[in-house]
Formats: structure tokens, sequence, C-alpha cells
């Protein structure tokens, strides 16, 4: 498991977390995106 540091989680890829992981994307953050499969 990576010890890689996040600035946003985002829990979700529906619309709204694609959204927060795509503005998270333009500002240069950290972040990772989980979804239950």
């Amino acid at each position: 498991m990576s010890n890689e540091r996040l600035d946003l989680l985002i829990i979700g890829a529906g619309p709204a977390g694609l959204s927060a992981a795509d503005a998270a994307a333009r500002e240069g953050l950290n972040y990772l995106v989980i979804e239950k499969a």
C-alpha cells in the first residue's frame, strides 16, 4: 500500500464526485476517487 499524501479523498464516482475530481485536477491537488464496485 502506498503512503502517498492526498489533498482530497472523493467518495463516489457519480456526477458530483467526478466534477470534484475535475476541479481538483485543475487546481493541481493530489486526489483519489473511490467507488463501490
